[in-house]
């Protein structure tokens, strides 16, 4: 989850107990992998229990976090809300309700960033960034994760706590590693009003 107050990443990370997924789907989708050879039933259930009890998958974990880092380093966040007028955004955001407020709209049919703008969604609890059939396809049948797929989950999601900052987000590609913050540029028709 991102913290906006601080800017940092909090990744909450779940340990996925394998002996806790029905062994009938993780074999189900194995044996699809192998459907057009001559392994027998019996050679496919030992083939699978070699995968499914050994550590073989703890490399395709780690390839996937080293995936989903590297977006999560390589990215920029720019975070909106619909309203001007809320009191606890200019007390958060506004240096004790100080500074001014910068509307935007995406005009139709141009390429504005503003038309990319994702609604943050507010759960109580860290967000599903992969099912249980995701998981199994990217351990057994060798399907790639979208790492951007994953960290839109982990940009997108704040607690239900912040659900009154009505939060949009833009998020685009870090152009300077060497800085803290990059310019968003924008178009003169972009700029509704100040």
């Amino acid at each position: 989850m991102f913290d906006a107050i601080t800017n940092q990443l909090h990744l909450c990370y779940q340990t996925l107990n394998f002996q806790a997924i029905p062994e009938e789907l993780g074999f189900g989708i194995f044996q699809d992998r192998w459907n057009n050879s001559t392994i027998s039933l019996q050679q496919y259930r030992k083939e699978f229990r070699k995968i499914w009890d050994g550590k073989n998958y703890l490399d395709k974990f780690y390839k996937i976090n080293e995936g989903v880092l590297k977006q999560l380093q390589s990215s920029r966040i720019l975070c909106l809300t619909r309203s001007a007028f809320m009191h606890n955004m200019w007390g958060y955001y506004g240096e004790s309700h100080k500074g001014v407020a910068l509307e935007f709209q995406a005009p139709i049919c141009t390429q504005s960033r503003f038309t990319q703008a994702w609604e943050v969604d507010y759960l109580d609890q860290p967000p599903v960034i992969a099912s249980l059939n995701d998981i199994v396809g990217w351990l057994f049948q060798q399907l790639e994760p979208l790492p951007t797929q994953i960290a839109r989950a982990m940009f997108t999601t704040k607690h239900t706590d912040w659900l009154t900052e009505k939060e949009y987000r833009i998020i685009t590609t870090r152009e300077n590693a060497n800085s803290d913050f990059d310019d968003l540029p924008f178009e003169d028709n972009e700029l509704r009003a100040v």
